[in-house]
């Protein structure tokens, strides 16, 4: 992997023209990277530097962010020749001000990691235009405490699977997309949101346990659902799950509550206690990670979402990533070139011999 990210950053330096930093960071034994500690290079970078960071089978640590940066990591689940992960156990994103200076993450980027617990904001900070991608969450939290004089603007949510403890709390914010990313959930999925900015588009809520069907909606104001996917989850029924909220083309399928319009909500054509007719779903109705989410030839949510493509992960404007296949169907690299095969064919080679080394790689769309 260390060979990978040395051809990624030789790769960025030669497409970008920037004066803005390349740095490798690698924690195995014997790393040629530019830094092994994930933190020590995020606190010596530079803002607007990017940094990539190697799978590894350990983790790189609870991390703070307080600077303006773009972090790749080698994915939550790699198809490669060495399938290992990126991994952190927390993310913070932290505003510092030290008199004068103020160190913000604002802008930043975060793609491609398995992160263990939660990506959260520090109390009171405001932190605008981030954008999450492909990456594996616990969840994503405002703050611990949802401090209501916090704002967050202009974040987008794409791609990426939010595990079984895994929510996003977005309160007091706006401009905020959730988009084609994959709730594996038992319970609350979304959680305090609170302006008609919110766009909750194609994303697949689907049960990872357990029969009675449970509300995955709550405190959610005046938020805009289009294009989702709804498999024995609830959409609620009481104000406390969603108020003043507009459901347009969604798809539920529950043995409980199917209904998108209740109390205050407005809705419109939504197909209510409609089985969507996936790819390879083995029946049962919980999430697998190898099965296929993409709709059937027959399927009723076939071009059916509000821009005329197809209802769930597989529509929209931020399609999940094709490429994979089982069991890695829904496991997404970041979006850079990414070498999967690496042998060295003359293991033994003479004084100014030549090293033969052959390559597989691909690029993720």
């Amino acid at each position: 992997m260390k060979k990978l990210l040395t051809s990624l950053s030789i790769l960025a330096c030669l497409s970008f023209a920037t004066k803005a930093q390349i740095i490798t960071v690698d924690n195995n034994v014997n790393s040629a990277a530019m830094y092994t500690d994930l933190q020590t290079a995020i606190d010596n970078a530079n803002a607007e530097d990017t940094i990539y960071v190697s799978g590894s089978e350990t983790s790189y640590g609870s991390i703070i962010l307080s600077k303006k940066l773009t972090l790749i990591g080698a994915g939550f689940e790699p198809n490669n020749q060495l399938g290992i992960r990126s991994e952190v156990s927390l993310f913070t994103l932290d505003v510092v001000i030290q008199g004068a200076i103020t160190s913000d993450p604002s802008g930043s980027s975060i793609i491609g990691f398995y992160i263990l617990t939660t990506l959260r904001i520090s109390n009171n900070d405001n932190v605008n235009d981030v954008t999450i991608a492909r990456n594996r969450i616990g969840g994503i939290l405002g703050n611990s405490s949802f401090v209501a004089s916090e704002s967050l603007n202009n974040w987008l949510v794409y791609n990426n699977y939010f595990g079984t403890s895994g929510s996003a709390s977005f309160k007091n914010s706006s401009n905020i997309i959730i988009s084609n990313n994959i709730f594996d959930k038992n319970g609350t999925a979304l959680n305090s949101f609170e302006n008609s900015s919110i766009i909750v588009a194609n994303n697949l809520f689907i049960r990872n346990s357990g029969t009675n069907p449970v509300d995955i909606f709550s405190n959610c104001e005046r938020t805009i659902f289009t294009n989702n996917i709804l498999i024995a989850l609830e959409p609620g029924d009481v104000s406390s799950d969603c108020d003043f909220c507009t459901f347009n083309n969604n798809i539920s399928f529950t043995s409980g509550n199917n209904s998108f319009n209740y109390g205050t909500n407005s809705a419109s054509n939504n197909l209510e206690f409609t089985d969507p007719l996936f790819v390879d779903e083995n029946g049962d109705l919980l999430f697998d990670s190898a099965e296929d989410y993409h709709l059937s030839a027959g399927s009723p949510g076939k071009n059916a979402g509000t821009d005329g493509t197809d209802i769930g992960i597989y529509g929209g404007l931020y399609v999940w990533p094709e490429g994979n296949l089982s069991p890695y169907i829904n496991s997404p690299f970041p979006t850079v070139p990414q070498i999967i095969e690496m042998n060295i064919e003359n293991a033994a080679v003479p004084i100014d011999g030549t090293l033969n080394i052959n390559l597989k790689a691909k690029s993720a769309n």
